[in-house]
């Protein structure tokens, strides 16, 4: 490899971490982050293990997780630090890869870049569900398992055991890629031997076994006692279809136009047929391990899956395979034009495509523009708004009062803090308004019965965007102005407790300084 896409490898690896550490501390747990929170919170270390929960929390994830709050404390940055660290790994191992694979500086340079810049994995880059670690233990996985075709030793085969265990474990459906690509190599090996023998394939069995004994290991206890929360997930009355797969795609190529995912589509397939065209054996091995996967998908009809974003998620890790596809694609359009040749020569062009698809995706403006709220699900569901189902349910809904009376940046506490995304609406009204927000929460304020969708913010917890709208002094603290508690609706219900939240504000804060139909507002402190 030479020094200069070294250079360039680190330079997006560069880009990459920008993208998913940026303001990450500002950002609001929401959503399925709170998956684990909750199982954390009313669980042993022996009941996380030993279940994968009504909600699929992750199971090593919530451990880990587990760890930190009954140790130094869980907040914004090491809630998320384990997928911020494999996001941006992922970038230079799949440039590598695709180096190793075309021995195209081009094509190595472009996969970097759409990995690096794709929305969709900056998005699980910096969110706190295991995807985008299973997308590099994956992506390491289908590359030494390839290597065991013809390579097969003992640390390959350790390698394999490791990636593909530990990938499971934190999410099983991930599973089906390697199993896709070892019945790949069990097809080859069943093919070759009259010329090879049965060596071949004793050892592609044996290192099946092992992987299958290793992913036993650890979810052989939430299986037998917990299967029902795994097998639930599956034979849902959501049905994927062409239209799901036409968005899944457009997610994957980055969220553009439909016309331009569209072109992306046909490089992504004349990539993949040059591949198998160049390197048959390679090239359907790649084929297999993306069709198998969302095929199996398909069948099992998961929840939710009629969303191009949730299927696509399911079979994320052949996100980064479309990508390198593409490239190739792009490079052999390229060539084809007499725009592209050997480096140093094409450089330019090289990363003028670079600067233009990084340019082109929403996902610089959505870190950069609203970063609290980036996780929200109405920034991701879809990256085209006609296509966005969550966004133009929201649409519909005018600025709250104080938003439209009170311009300006100045510091306020939202109340009630929703976790679930759909009822969430503070996250549709922030790119309307300029004030940072804090989220309040209300339990020990003014309800009763177990706490949930909050946590006790105590030494175990360290989050920045919460505050107990009980404790006064933790309020003011924020340095806050304002705080607007919304009375209408909590979690997409009715607020019958508002009245009574009310009464307590009141007490704590004095009388509100204006009142609107939905929300009132309190003064914290003098301007």
């Amino acid at each position: 490899m030479a020094p200069r896409l070294v250079v360039v490898l680190l330079l997006l690896t560069a880009v990459a971490a920008f993208l998913r550490t940026w303001n990450l501390p500002t950002q609001i747990v929401i959503d399925d982050e709170w998956h684990a929170i909750h199982k954390l919170l009313g669980a042993t270390y022996a009941q996380v293990f030993a279940s994968f929960g009504h909600a699929d929390h992750s199971i090593p994830l919530t451990l880990f997780y587990k760890a930190i709050v009954d140790t130094i404390g869980l907040d914004e940055v090491n809630f998320r630090l384990p997928q911020v660290l494999a996001g941006i790994v992922t970038v230079p191992v799949a440039g590598l890869l695709a180096w190793r694979a075309t021995q195209r500086a081009s094509v190595a340079i472009w996969t970097a870049t759409f990995v690096a810049g794709a929305p969709f994995l900056v998005f699980y880059s910096r969110f706190a569900r295991p995807y985008a670690i299973t997308v590099l233990l994956t992506v390491v996985a289908l590359a030494l398992i390839w290597r065991w075709r013809t390579r097969p030793t003992l640390a390959v085969a350790a390698g394999v055991v490791a990636c593909v265990a530990f990938a499971a474990w934190l999410h099983p459906l991930v599973s089906l890629f390697p199993a896709a690509a070892l019945l790949f190599v069990l097809a080859e090996d069943l093919a070759r031997m009259r010329c090879e023998g049965r060596g071949p394939l004793v050892r592609t069995i044996a290192l099946g076994a092992a992987v299958s004994v290793a992913m036993a290991a650890l979810l052989a206890a939430p299986l037998i006692s917990d299967f029902a929360s795994l097998s639930a997930k599956a034979g849902s009355t959501h049905v994927p279809d062409a239209y799901t797969l036409w968005r899944m795609i457009s997610i994957f190529l980055g969220g553009l136009p439909d016309a331009v995912t569209a072109i992306g589509l046909v490089l992504a397939l004349v990539g993949a047929a040059l591949l198998v065209r160049e390197q048959r054996a390679l090239g359907l091995y790649l084929i297999a391990v993306v069709v198998v996967p969302i095929l199996v998908v398909l069948v099992a009809r998961g929840a939710w899956t009629i969303f191009g974003h949730t299927f696509g998620r399911y079979v994320i890790p052949a996100q980064v395979i479309v990508l390198f596809w593409t490239a190739i694609g792009l490079d052999f359009a390229l060539r084809g034009l007499g725009r592209l040749r050997e480096l140093p020569g094409s450089m330019a062009m090289v990363a003028a495509v670079a600067v233009t698809y990084l340019a082109a995706v929403p996902t610089f403006p959505l870190v950069l523009r609203n970063p609290q709220w980036f996780g929200h699900m109405v920034y991701h569901l879809d990256y085209r708004f006609e296509h966005n189902v969550l966004a133009n349910q929201l649409k519909p809904l005018a600025l709250p009062g104080f938003y439209s009376d009170f311009p300006g940046d100045e510091p306020v506490v939202e109340a009630p803090f929703t976790f679930m995304a759909p009822t969430n609406w503070f996250a549709w009204f922030a790119p309307q308004h300029r004030h940072p927000t804090a989220q309040g929460f209300v339990h020990n304020l003014c309800l009763t019965g177990s706490m949930y969708g909050e946590v006790p913010l105590d030494a175990r917890f360290h989050f920045r965007s919460f505050v107990d709208l009980a404790d006064a002094t933790a309020v003011r603290a924020t340095g806050a102005r304002y705080l607007v508690f919304f009375t209408d609706y909590r979690w997409g219900q009715p607020f019958k407790e508002a009245p009574k939240c009310i009464d307590a504000l009141r007490t704590l804060y004095g009388e509100p300084i204006r009142r609107y139909p939905t929300h009132v507002v309190f003064q914290l402190r003098s301007p």
